[in-house]
């Protein structure tokens, strides 16, 4: 699914309750176009984001944190964050949170106004 603008990005759920995945983990993959970021959102879910191409920055509360290939960072629940795609090319970032998201949470938090997405 592709969230709009003005933090377009395609996020795609791997593991989610609602496509016959887990119960329990979330898992997704986000991938944000170069000059682009992430909406700054928080949910009720602990997460774990690794790198997996590109660099950029991750904010959580507040702070900015360096990443890139190979890095990787806890987001605490209910923690404001986003991710900043300040490299050149793509920003793939492997996403893991626990428990799984209700999909209406997700949606919510990443201002996703179309489920069918």
């Amino acid at each position: 699914m592709v969230a709009p603008d003005p933090n377009r990005r395609t996020l795609t759920h791997i593991f989610a309750p609602w496509n016959g995945g887990s119960d329990r983990i979330w898992t997704g993959l986000s991938e944000i176009e170069e000059g682009s970021t992430s909406n700054l959102h928080s949910h009720p879910n602990e997460e774990i984001l690794y790198v997996l191409e590109g660099a950029g920055e991750i904010e959580v509360d507040g702070v900015r944190y360096p990443v890139e290939p190979g890095s990787s960072v806890r987001v605490a629940p209910d923690r404001p964050h986003r991710l900043f795609n300040g490299g050149e090319g793509l920003l793939r970032v492997l996403c893991t949170a626990s428990p799984a998201f209700e999909r209406s949470v997700f949606d919510a938090a990443h201002d996703l106004d179309d489920p069918a997405r």
